[in-house]
């Protein structure tokens, strides 16, 4: 176990992670021992591992609750994860998960945004109503705030906190500071650097002369209509005015939605479960398991809808 974990370390897997790993491991390795005696990897059995499953929700935590779905799905995947890098290490011949189902959790699967639904907020990042330079560029920020968060996944928080400064055009990236750990890059598409660039370039940059590419300026990088710095509710109250403009009956479309379907996009094309973690900034366990539900019943809707 202790290899595994330095192996995490030296693939620069973030510290929350390998507390996660850690202390379900942990949990694995306990059950293991007092109710099986089992203490060589090549002796885990899947019945074994069906014992473990079963126990998990009964065993209480430090405080005395007990473990939820999620929780318990999210150790289990743990688990497998550092058995199957037992057989890529040669200490198993096979992992005792081969033909084992996860335990399922609870997590209601939203509706995420349909290719035209995308579209029709796109569209409606302009007012009909409006016109003129100030029309135009609230339109040029609303379209950058729509696509960074589509192509990173961001809290809506992250995204009010960014600064000039965080924008790196050659490596397509932004940056976003976290307390107390490493601030994580994450890439834009090209559309999405597109439309930044054009809100950046054709507006927010104006006028502004002592701005280094590539430097640590401290500006916010977007600004509300009034100048100032975007708030959270600032962008829930756009997200409202979207849909309005766009006809749209759906409510829960918002800045969330669109992290959701990052998430679930990340997964479908074969991305790992935990980098995701890492991508996203999550800090609860709980709420990263809802995208590992959403991977899972997601796929398989897609493959009911294909046949």
């Amino acid at each position: 176990m202790q290899d595994y974990l330095e192996d995490q370390k030296r693939h620069h897997r973030r510290p929350k992670t390998l507390e996660w790993h850690e202390q379900a491991l942990g949990l694995f390795q306990s059950y293991l021992l007092t109710e099986h005696q089992c203490i060589l990897p090549n002796q885990i059995t899947e019945a074994q591992v069906r014992g473990w499953f079963a126990a998990l929700p009964l065993m209480p935590t430090a405080i005395g609750t007990h473990r939820s779905p999620n929780t318990v799905e999210s150790y289990a995947r743990s688990a497998r994860a550092f058995c199957q890098w037992l057989v890529r290490h040669r200490y198993l011949q096979t992992t005792p998960f081969a033909h084992l189902d996860l335990p399922r959790m609870e997590n209601h699967v939203p509706r995420l945004l349909e290719p035209e639904e995308w579209e029709q907020l796109l569209f409606a990042c302009h007012s009909p109503k409006e016109i003129g330079t100030l029309a135009d560029q609230a339109a040029a920020r609303n379209r950058a705030i729509l696509w960074v968060l589509f192509d990173t996944g961001m809290r809506i928080s992250e995204v009010c906190g960014l600064h000039l400064g965080d924008v790196d055009r050659e490596q397509r990236t932004l940056r976003v500071r976290e307390k107390g750990s490493e601030a994580r890059r994450l890439t834009l598409g090209h559309e999405g650097l597109h439309h930044l660039l054009a809100y950046l370039d054709t507006y927010r940059l104006r006028g502004i002369t002592h701005f280094e590419r590539g430097g640590e300026n401290s500006e916010p990088l977007f600004l509300s209509e009034a100048g100032r710095p975007l708030t959270k509710g600032a962008v829930a109250l756009l997200f409202g005015r979207l849909r309005k403009r766009a006809g749209m009956g759906r409510k829960d479309i918002r800045a969330s939605l669109l992290r959701e379907g990052f998430a679930l996009r990340y997964l479908r094309a074969g991305g790992d479960h935990y980098t995701l973690w890492e991508l996203l900034g999550q800090k609860e366990s709980a709420s990263f398991q809802h995208y590992l539900q959403m991977s899972d019943e997601g796929m398989t809707n897609e493959k009911r809808k294909r046949s």
